[in-house]
């Protein structure tokens, strides 16, 4: 779907590519007395030749939530996917910060809630990796085992701590408000050299991220780890972000 997007010229290209992927539907009748004569009034908006109302041809849509145009809402979900800090994708498109702010916080909640079957953050995170058929699996855990875990196991890079071989998990990643006792004492520098080559992408990659942007939410942090899942795979992605916005579509 990224490829496909950086093609898009205008608003009319970008309105079908949303309607073709099913996430848009513009009214074909009135939406307060079921009329099909209707006429333009301005830019998008229609009055019923019937009850003589008038609406927005994006009423009920993911615009009326947004209120943007459908273009640049495609080139946000572009930049958001590739990584891009919020800030940079308001300059460069020139849309608000808060406009932005709020595409990535419903995306975010999504990925959490349907996702990662996160229903509410505790004040620490617990979350079981492992490298199966290609692919990084994630499994969000509500507490570990302490005990199990053995002094040369642990690295730590700021509020997060990393811990190799921890039950059947190759990686157990916590991210913790606080400082945790039972692993600081255990803790010392990262080492990523024991890890698989793809998990010490995926971990590379997320550290980056946390770290060049100062991240102290932990959502934020928790949506960064998921994003770094899939840098070789942007149309899986896409995807889930597009599906982000299937609850509010009409």
């Amino acid at each position: 779907m990224g490829l496909l997007i950086k093609h898009l010229k205008n608003d009319e290209d970008a309105e079908l590519f949303l309607k073709n992927v099913g996430l848009l539907k513009t009214k074909e009748k009135c939406p307060y007395c079921g009329s099909t004569e209707y006429y333009v009034i301005r830019r998008n908006h229609y009055k019923c030749k019937s009850c003589r109302r008038e609406w927005s041809k994006y009423k009920g849509s993911i615009f009326e939530n947004f209120r943007i145009k459908p273009l640049k809402f495609l080139k946000i979900l572009e930049a958001l996917s590739e990584g891009t800090v919020l800030k940079k994708i308001s300059k460069d498109l020139n849309v608000s910060y808060n406009t932005v702010l709020k595409v990535r916080n419903l995306i975010r909640e999504h990925v959490l809630k349907n996702i990662l079957n996160v229903d509410e953050l505790e004040e620490n995170i617990f979350i079981g990796v492992n490298h199966v058929n290609h692919k990084i699996k994630l499994d969000y855990l509500k507490t570990i085992d302490f005990s199990l875990i053995k002094d040369n196991k642990v690295g730590k890079l700021g509020r997060i701590y990393f811990i190799h071989d921890y039950k059947n998990y190759e990686l157990l990643i916590v991210i913790s408000e606080n400082t945790i006792p039972e692993l600081d004492e255990k803790s010392r520098e990262l080492i990523l050299s024991k890890l698989k080559k793809e998990l010490r992408v995926f971990v590379d990659d997320f550290t980056n991220k946390i770290s060049s942007r100062k991240l102290v939410n932990n959502k934020t942090i928790l949506y960064s780890i998921f994003l770094s899942l899939y840098i070789n795979d942007k149309n899986t992605l896409h995807e889930i972000i597009f599906s982000a916005f299937q609850n509010i579509k009409k």
